[in-house]
């Protein structure tokens, strides 16, 4: 994990979230654009989302070290969704001029 990764932590609480790393301290690390993994059941099995996290807060998150179950790779589809909702680049809907 390096600053700028995407990455999946799982907290003590049992909770999962993505965000993007912008400081690695030893005591804390600083997120951004950090979302909530939601998970639900759906008729083609168990499908998942994402959720505000610390929707009040205004700017980065710190998370302590110690909140840190595990820290992984984000699957690259679920990556892709994210990255949806974070870009600042719009991709207009495509349509064929004739």
């Amino acid at each position: 994990m390096k600053v700028n990764d995407i990455v999946l932590f799982k907290l003590v609480t049992n909770e999962e979230i993505i965000a993007k790393v912008i400081d690695l301290g030893q005591e804390l690390i600083e997120l951004d654009d950090v979302v909530g993994v939601v998970y639900q059941q759906s008729e083609k099995g168990l499908s998942s989302g994402f959720a505000p996290f610390m929707p009040h807060s205004e700017g980065p998150v710190a998370l302590i070290r110690s909140a840190i179950v595990g820290i992984g790779s984000v699957h690259p589809e679920v990556l892709a969704n994210y990255n949806k909702i974070f870009s600042n680049i719009v991709v207009p809907s495509q349509k064929i001029v004739v």
